[in-house]
């Protein structure tokens, strides 16, 4: 029935929601709301004072978030660093814009500087302003440019020093490879003058024994030839 002439205590917070005051929690009243107040919970037995202020302070908080939108405000709400969000009935639409900006900017730096660092954007969960946070990424980019230049050098360092290695082995490996070198040739020579050695000894041997077998069969034929001259004779004066 109280529906049919806008007052039961909805149609009243509705009625009452561009009077809602964040810093009081509650709607302004004048004097003929606070006279209706007192009618209506005499004749309900509530408390419509602060049923209709629960009731418009509902209304207000979810005209919030209807106009800032819903998904942003949680999104907001769970960047690390911050306090929750107070009851959002508390806040002002400039105040929760400024809440959400900040948040939001936030959010935005670190994403951007762990982006552009390579980093986890949970590297600057303890930071929550931009600059520094900015300030921060610049800093480790410079460290890193610093350590790269640090590592290029010293990589040049071990490069150098290592074709030196190199150089120097191969050097070595090299001049031994002269020295077996001469040594074989050398033993070469060595075993080539033996063979020769050893060739003319084996000559000379071969000649002496060649020498000997010719003057045993020349005095063989001279004792042959002597025998048949000394047996000729014998039969000469046998006659």
């Amino acid at each position: 029935m109280l529906s049919l002439f806008g007052l039961d205590p909805n149609s009243i917070a509705k009625s009452e929601l561009e009077t809602y005051d964040p810093r009081e929690g509650g709607r302004q009243r004048d004097i003929g709301d606070k006279l209706g107040d007192r009618v209506m919970s005499a004749l309900t037995g509530i408390d419509y004072r602060e049923k209709v202020n629960q009731l418009t302070r509902d209304k207000y908080v979810q005209k919030l978030k209807e106009g800032f939108g819903e998904p942003r405000i949680k999104k907001a709400e769970s960047v690390v660093g911050y306090d929750p969000l107070k009851d959002l009935g508390t806040y002002t639409d400039t105040q929760l814009e400024r809440a959400l900006e900040e948040r939001e900017a936030t959010r935005n730096a670190r994403n951007i500087t762990a982006e552009s660092t390579g980093q986890d954007p949970s590297e600057y969960i303890g930071i929550t302003d931009p600059g520094a946070i900015k300030a921060a990424g610049a800093r480790f980019l410079r460290k890193e440019r610093e350590d790269e230049k640090r590592e290029t050098k010293a990589d040049l360092a071990f490069e150098r020093n290592r074709r030196y290695r190199e150089d120097v082995s191969r050097y070595n490996a090299e001049k031994r490879e002269r020295e077996i070198a001469h040594q074989d040739s050398v033993a070469l020579k060595r075993e080539n003058l033996d063979l020769s050695r050893l060739q003319l000894q084996m000559d000379q041997s071969k000649y002496m024994y060649d020498l000997q077998t010719r003057r045993q069969e020349n005095r063989q034929k001279r004792a042959t030839g002597l025998a048949e001259a000394i047996a000729a004779l014998g039969i000469a004066f046998a006659i």
